[in-house]
């Protein structure tokens, strides 16, 4: 877990470098996956702080092992936010 988000820190590290020098910046949205937030949520702390500054304005993330009864991926969040998406991607 984490290898895949990893670049995407980076992204968002060089967002946050814009923000602060002045640049108007867009939204951005990132959907996470994982099996369970107490296990393996990797750079918690480092979403939470990218979402406070405003860095990051969209953060979803499925925890696949929370509920035994129901496992939620990243791409069941996609489906639930398609409309926003849509809207996102098109303007």
């Amino acid at each position: 877990a984490g290898t895949g988000v990893a670049p995407f820190l980076g992204f968002l590290q060089e967002r946050a470098h814009h923000q602060k020098a002045g640049v108007l910046i867009g939204e951005a949205w990132l959907f996470f996956g994982c099996r369970h937030p107490d296990q393996d949520f990797l750079f918690k702390n480092d979403f939470d702080s990218f979402r406070q500054s405003g860095v990051l304005t969209g953060f979803h993330v499925a925890f696949s092992r929370l509920d035994p009864n129901r496992k939620v991926y990243v791409q069941d969040l996609i489906r639930e936010q398609g409309q926003e998406l849509r809207q996102l991607l098109h303007n």
